[in-house]
């Protein structure tokens, strides 16, 4: 099973390198803090998230679609959980949105300005939604 910690390398000035300090580094860095164990990661532009041991999902970057899920528009250089999401099991990352897949169904926060989302709203959303399924 191995060590299944999240280490993160490049362009962090947004802070999707999970460190308190915004830097670019060529080289990984250590694990991320606050994550622990990681089963699923993606990537956006400029943000991380990352699905964790107990089914939750914690990002981290930019933030100004919401693409955080934290239920604002800041910023974190550190993981924040992302809320209101049931326990997910796989994860995928869009420029400034992300889904995430659940027993429940899809749900996916952040940009919704092409439907990204799945619902007819051009507004971003800064929590999970529900896609409606036909």
């Amino acid at each position: 099973r191995g060590n299944r910690s999240l280490e993160c390398w490049g362009r962090g000035f947004e802070g999707q390198l999970g460190t308190p300090v915004a830097i670019t580094n060529a080289q990984p860095l250590r694990s991320v803090p606050g994550l622990g164990e990681v089963f699923d990661v993606c990537t956006g532009q400029y943000f991380t998230c990352a699905l964790i041991g107990d089914a939750g999902v914690r990002c981290f970057g930019a933030g100004n679609f919401g693409q955080l899920g934290s239920g604002n528009f800041n910023a974190s250089t550190t993981p924040v959980e992302v809320i209101g999401l049931p326990p997910a099991t796989q994860l995928a990352c869009h420029y400034q949105s992300v889904c995430a897949l659940t027993a429940q169904g899809v749900y996916c926060w952040g940009d919704n300005a092409l439907g990204q989302l799945g619902v007819a709203t051009p507004m971003s959303s800064a929590a999970p939604i529900l896609v409606p399924m036909p």
